[in-house]
């Protein structure tokens, strides 16, 4: 049984990764069937692991796996120009890029700059470089659609995996509005539904807040009807527990321990999981006989190292919810914090002082988030992240 490495807060890659056969497996089969997908996960089940164990293994001949992260982009174009960069300058695919050149389809000025700049791409040079002094007035929507248009691809695709996608469709609409953000939407469904361009690229997109919330405050949903959904659970018990004891390497706890250790974490996901074994491992350097006393107080550690963490969740709550939606969600946070659940007629009744019309949807945010299950009587997923929003979430 190969140890893991930690990741903590970062994608775990490499060693680091813990393998999941059947959701890598699964999105590959679904690419095959020629649709467009979102990974759709709560917040840290380790989507953006599993998007560059693709990128960095590149599992499947028939598809070149790319990622970008688009969290920080907040203009169609710039959108449209990261991918078009990445393609352009990706190294599995400089071969297909020195084809595309040698070709002389080029069909668009941008391209036949960079082709009399980049000499080596002819003589075989690995990749081609971007050039930014080359691209002020581009529009590159129109740009990636040429560049599709000349790859020379053979009996392969690229699957194009953007991070963080419905931050910038947020981010768009903040700065220019919905019906800016609309079109962006709609513009993204025209690339993915062009059948020239279906059978050169496929698009993955994931985030940590629902796409299709956010589509759904936009009255969009209909720009993502043609993406497919996959989701990915936590992990299963077994997984759980192969995971702990990879983690802990040459330091071991008894299965009565392990027991207690499973019914403390309760949800789980990678990150919670690592947090606690790490806490746990430094008590087990002191005194290598573990107790519940201990994993019981790895566990308050865990909450403390977390906390800066959890802040910055509230604070996206904050971005996502505004008004009197803010408040509603803030009030089932503590009340669930407090009193452990809260059925969904109360949180109805809360909803009606308050007005708020979308409670359903609502609830689906807290879920995708993290923060709670998905049914009646709702309560927090998981205990780390409970006990310290009973410590600090109504502060």
């Amino acid at each position: 049984m190969a140890s893991l490495k930690k990741a903590l807060g970062n994608p775990a890659r490499g060693e680091a990764y813990y393998h999941r056969n059947d959701i890598s497996d699964y999105i590959i089969e679904t690419l095959h069937t020629e649709i467009d997908l979102q990974i759709n996960a709560l917040r840290r089940v380790g989507k953006s692991s599993i998007m560059w164990y693709l990128v960095d293994n590149q599992p499947d001949d028939a598809f070149v796996f790319l990622i970008v992260d688009s969290e920080g982009i907040e203009e169609s174009n710039l959108f449209f120009k990261l991918i078009y960069k990445e393609i352009l300058t990706n190294q599995h695919l400089s071969g297909v890029m020195r084809a595309t050149f040698k070709s002389k389809k080029f069909g668009t000025k941008l391209l036949e700059k960079i082709s009399k700049i980049d000499v080596n791409i002819l003589t075989g040079g690995a990749s081609v470089e971007f050039h930014e002094n080359l691209d002020d007035e581009q529009n590159y929507y129109e740009e990636l659609q040429k560049l599709l248009d000349a790859l020379s691809l053979q009996n392969q695709r690229i699957v194009m995996m953007i991070d963080e996608f419905p931050v910038t469709v947020e981010n768009i609409e903040k700065k220019y509005g919905k019906d800016a953000a609309r079109l962006f939407l709609e513009n993204n469904r025209r690339l993915r539904q062009n059948k020239t361009f279906k059978e050169k690229m496929l698009f993955v997109y994931t985030g940590s807040i629902s796409l299709s919330h956010t589509v759904a405050k936009l009255d969009a949903s209909i720009t993502i009807g043609d993406v497919y959904s996959i989701e990915v659970p936590p992990l299963s018990e077994a997984e759980a527990i192969d995971f702990i004891n990879r983690l802990l390497e040459n330091q071991t706890i008894s299965s009565e321990n392990l027991t207690y250790l499973l019914s403390k974490i309760q949800w789980y996901i990678p990150y919670y999981i690592q947090i606690i074994v790490e806490e746990l491992k430094r008590l087990l350097k002191q005194n290598p006989i573990a107790d519940n006393a201990m994993i019981d107080a790895a566990l308050a550690k865990a909450v403390k190292t977390m906390s800066d963490v959890f802040k910055h969740w509230k604070q996206r709550l904050k971005k996502t919810f505004e008004g009197n939606e803010l408040k509603l969600a803030l009030h089932i946070l503590n009340a669930i914090a407090e009193n452990d659940t809260m059925e969904y007629n109360e949180i109805q009744n809360q909803a009606a002082k308050l007005k708020v019309k979308n409670v359903s949807e609502l609830i689906e945010v807290l879920h995708h988030d993290g923060y709670l299950t998905d049914k009646s009587p709702y309560r927090f997923n998981s205990p780390i992240l409970k006990n310290w929003w009973k410590q600090h979430g109504n502060k």
